[in-house]
């Protein structure tokens, strides 16, 4: 996980450690027991996210931790969704609280000027998204993501910070006018405006059936 020459072997390594550890934290929720710290983990993402030497596109990869939905199939029986929910936020808080000033600066590592679909744009774009995502969290304040999407000049940055807003500050001030001008902006285009009820519906928690509701 944190030297295997061959891309594919490290990102495998590196998320079956994310995995194993999942699984574990998803029990001890489920059964109310004391999490432990995932340190180790975070110490190996923030290295590799860190790392110039590798490229963007993979070091955005590998900081996306396993879905929800592929912890519940590994775990297998005796599945509590709300547990592995908890758990994988934990997770996730624990490594962007260790890695916040990594996650800052990349954050910002965005490319400037004309938008370029290119292989090494796009990397960059989506380390930078999920830098932010990170930094948003240990942050706890919508104001990073928010300028992120204030800023932003093209369609990608723009989703990933309104994902970000969304999903972590879905009740914010700075939530709702982002998802107010993105309606407006793209009123009249449906593929955006599908992305934008797919943001707002896969929000997790206990409002998600009402906001689903009200969309439809």
């Amino acid at each position: 996980a944190r030297h295997d020459s061959d891309g594919v072997s490290r990102w495998q390594a590196l998320n079956e450690q994310a995995m194993r550890h999942l699984v574990a934290v998803s029990k001890l929720t489920r059964d109310g027991r004391n999490l432990p710290s995932a340190r180790a983990l975070a110490e190996i993402l923030i290295a590799t996210a860190a790392d110039e030497s590798l490229e963007p596109a993979f070091r955005a990869q590998a900081l996306m931790l396993p879905a929800e939905s592929d912890i519940a199939r590994e775990i297998g029986s005796n599945i509590d969704p709300d547990a592995i929910h908890s758990a994988r936020e934990a997770v996730l808080s624990d490594v962007a609280g260790a890695g916040l000033e990594v996650f800052a600066r990349l954050a910002d590592s965005a490319p400037k000027g004309p938008y370029s679909p290119d292989a090494a744009d796009a990397g960059l774009r989506a380390l930078a998204g999920v830098a932010l995502a990170y930094a948003s969290i240990a942050e706890g304040l919508p104001a990073r993501a928010k300028a992120a999407y204030d800023s932003s000049d093209n369609m990608t940055v723009m989703a990933q910070a309104l994902q970000v807003l969304a999903h972590q500050f879905p009740n914010s001030a700075e939530a709702a006018e982002a998802l107010a001008a993105f309606k407006s902006r793209f009123a009249d285009d449906p593929l955006a405006l599908d992305k934008w009820y797919s943001v707002q519906a896969m929000t997790p928690g206990a409002e998600t059936c009402a906001r689903v509701e009200d969309l439809l």
